[in-house]
């Protein structure tokens, strides 16, 4: 199965993964998104109650996604100051 389709993730589920539903009202199961982003996943394995799918663009991202070189030199600054502390 290697349909793409765009959704907008509804919620974050216990395990981290989005949830997110197609127009038909199928449950889509996807990791790394969050809350309210529209992504175009590939839908992968289909269950009784729901799909997962991979994500492979997060068309509108959440005002929660912070860019990558940000979190690195947050956690770094965060490392720097309790090594010294």
């Amino acid at each position: 199965m290697t349909n793409s389709v765009e959704l907008t993730v509804d919620k974050v589920i216990k395990g981290g993964l989005g949830l997110g539903r197609l127009a038909d009202g199928q449950v889509i199961m996807v990791p790394r998104v969050l809350p309210g982003e529209v992504v175009r996943v590939r839908l992968r394995r289909q269950h009784k109650q729901y799909q997962e799918a991979e994500l492979l663009e997060v068309r509108q991202p959440s005002e929660q996604r912070v860019p990558t070189v940000a979190a690195v030199a947050i956690f770094s600054t965060r490392l720097m100051k309790n090594s010294f502390a």
